[in-house]
């Protein structure tokens, strides 16, 4: 988590040019490699109580040791400032070799760099120095890093010109070098240091020169959306998350649904006495007749008079709504509710990969862009 009061100091470029040995001259314990070879393997954030500096070290881009091309040493020290909550960086540290034409990684340093402020209005070259381990051949290092900036910006004009510093250790001189003769002033002058302070004396003079404390590069993470993942996150650190491949579509699962239901009666019509006296009635009028007419016309006539019609599945009357639902079954899909016998197109977006739900589940490959909507 940032201080107040810290001033923060980027170091980035390729391998064994002096990032470890930086980090210590601003008073923090770097390991530090012979020549060529990586020390650092991961991005290390170096901050003390007492040190008004914080220094983030990084891997070497072409590293010698890390199993990482410059792609992943770019998203990991964007992801360790992240996490760190670095919101400003007050000093940038580019070091660059001096057989420049030889990195392959040079203008995607410099592309790094630009893009430190991608989100914001920051100069990020204003508060850039570029260093290169040497003493001389100044001028074959200064157009090729002219070049690298200029397509880091687009081709915008005016290019802006980072100061660009030579470094070098006295005690490294060849023994009988011309220059183990010259003053500490013309040394300096040549960009050869007798000692570890006058390094750093130099660094900071410049950073006061070009105010980098009051004017620090803003760094914003600005989040988006993948159209083809849902992941959320920014554009620089994509590269780190896996996404999908192509989309297609197909449909869901199947369920079997009902249509066209009715109602039945399972049952069969039966005659129902709703007055069983009447049985009682004949027996009686049999053998006492009335008005003359015979007993069992008039229990007959009682007994009609008091049947009715009904279903014997639920009693309910004859032409009454059925008591058992019925309906017809088919096949559907669940995705879109359509009948599968009449072969509708294909509705659900999923990856032609791996299967899972177009924009918005895990990707499945690290090898397939992200393409962005900006969020509101």
């Amino acid at each position: 988590m940032a201080r107040m009061d810290e001033e923060t100091i980027l170091a980035v470029g390729n391998t064994g040019l002096g990032k470890s040995f930086t980090a210590g001259l601003f008073g923090f314990a770097a390991e530090v490699g012979p020549g060529v070879n990586s020390t650092t393997e991961d991005v290390k954030i170096y901050s003390n109580t007492g040190n008004k500096y914080k220094f983030i070290d990084t891997p070497g881009f072409d590293d010698s040791n890390v199993k990482a091309d410059d792609e992943n040493t770019k998203l990991n020290i964007l992801f360790e400032m992240q996490k760190d909550n670095v919101t400003f960086v007050h000093t940038i540290f580019w070091f660059v070799e001096i057989d420049i034409k030889a990195s392959g990684s040079i203008k995607k340093q410099a592309k790094f760099i630009n893009d430190l402020a991608m989100n914001s209005k920051s100069n990020v070259w204003g508060n850039t120095i570029i260093i290169f381990k040497g003493y001389e051949k100044l001028h074959k290092v200064k157009e090729p890093i002219k070049e690298a900036i200029r397509v880091a910006n687009n081709n915008v004009s005016p290019l802006p010109e980072p100061p660009i510093l030579p470094v070098y250790l006295f005690e490294e001189l060849d023994p009988i070098s011309l220059y183990r003769d010259q003053t500490d002033e013309k040394l300096r002058g040549y960009g050869i240091y007798k000692n570890n302070e006058s390094i750093k004396n130099k660094y900071e003079e410049i950073m006061r020169a070009n105010r980098h404390a009051d004017h620090p590069v803003q760094i914003i993470f600005n989040d988006e959306t993948c159209i083809k993942c849902g992941k959320k996150i920014d554009k620089r650190l994509s590269g780190r998350f896996p996404c999908h491949t192509n989309k297609k579509f197909e449909h869901g699962n199947t369920e079997t649904y009902n249509y066209n239901t009715i109602y039945t009666h399972p049952g069969r019509l039966i005659i129902v006495q709703t007055q069983p006296g009447w049985e009682k009635a004949g027996r009686f009028f049999k053998s006492v007749p009335l008005f003359g007419l015979p007993g069992s016309i008039i229990a007959g006539i009682g007994q009609a008079a008091t049947e009715r019609t009904e279903w014997s599945c639920c009693q309910r009357a004859y032409g009454s709504t059925g008591c058992k639902k019925e309906h017809s079954t088919g096949l559907r899909y669940t995705c879109c509710h359509k009948d599968v016998h009449t072969n509708p197109p294909a509705c659900k977006k999923v990856c032609a990969s791996c299967g899972k739900p177009w924009g918005n589940s895990e990707g499945c490959t690290n090898h397939s862009q992200h393409e962005f909507v900006e969020n509101p």
